[in-house]
């Protein structure tokens, strides 16, 4: 790619289109922009120049050489994450300690600003072939469920069947697959027991895809990818979960 042809800067914000659902306080704990592209080989010089354009606020966690190098940066609150692979980048947000959610357009903002950072420190624009988003939520026992043997505030789960000589199950695991109908995408969906939080649910929802027309970008396949996880959480729950956590729209 040219130098003529490298869309500097890239565009910060997402176009604007159909309202979303929207969430007062919404059960997210992770949200993750992610690409992958044709190998790249890490170097100091690259890795150090990377570095000097993150800024002071990016510190260095650790880097592993076992079976594939990985250099990963965290904000000093930790609410921010980068790990860059040979193959890829990603940029994640972190709301485990608390943090309210900043809202898709400034996770977006952020990522941007990295893969500028990076694109930059390398002096040229990998070929993104993949893309991926994905929120992660975690959702409380007493808050909008009290037993894991009736999970029905997920409209694909039904309570339990009484089994004699069972109790309430301690843990639950269910994934769903689903192919979309652009960028040759999936939606994966999987609800766990929370092994990290005690007497808690993880509700992932991660769709992926490619780049298959020469005017797709992986911004598009972010911005397709986070509409469908919205639209279908919010389709996802019960009216009173939804309630819950301030369904505004």
């Amino acid at each position: 790619m040219s130098a003529a042809e490298i869309p500097q800067p890239w565009q910060r914000r997402p176009n604007a289109g159909a309202k979303l659902p929207d969430y007062a306080h919404p059960p997210l704990v992770r949200v993750k922009l992610r690409v992958g592209f044709s190998p790249q080989p890490l170097n100091p010089d690259s890795e150090a120049s990377f570095q000097g354009k993150l800024g002071p606020d990016w510190q260095l966690q650790k880097r592993s050489t076992d079976d594939v190098t990985a250099i990963v940066w965290t904000t000093r609150l930790g609410d921010q994450q980068i790990t860059l692979l040979e193959y890829g980048l990603d940029y994640r947000w972190n709301g485990q300690a608390g943090e309210l959610y900043p809202h898709y357009p400034l996770v977006r903002e952020g990522f941007v600003s990295v893969w500028n950072a990076w694109c930059d420190a390398i002096a040229s624009t990998p070929a993104v072939a993949k893309w991926s988003v994905e929120y992660v939520n975690q959702i409380p026992q007493g808050t909008v469920w009290t037993s894991l043997a009736d999970c029905s505030f997920l409209r694909w789960m039904t309570p339990l069947p009484v089994i004699e000589g069972l109790s309430a199950p301690e843990g639950i695991g269910a994934r769903w697959r689903f192919p979309l109908n652009r960028f040759d995408a999936r939606l994966n969906v999987n609800l766990d027991s929370d092994v990290e939080v005690r007497n808690s649910l993880k509700l992932s929802l991660h769709c992926y895809g490619g780049i298959p027309h020469p005017d797709d970008t992986f911004l598009a396949g972010f911005d397709y990818g986070r509409e469908v996880i919205v639209r279908t959480f919010r389709q996802l729950m019960q009216p009173a979960a939804n309630e819950f956590w301030g369904l505004k729209a």
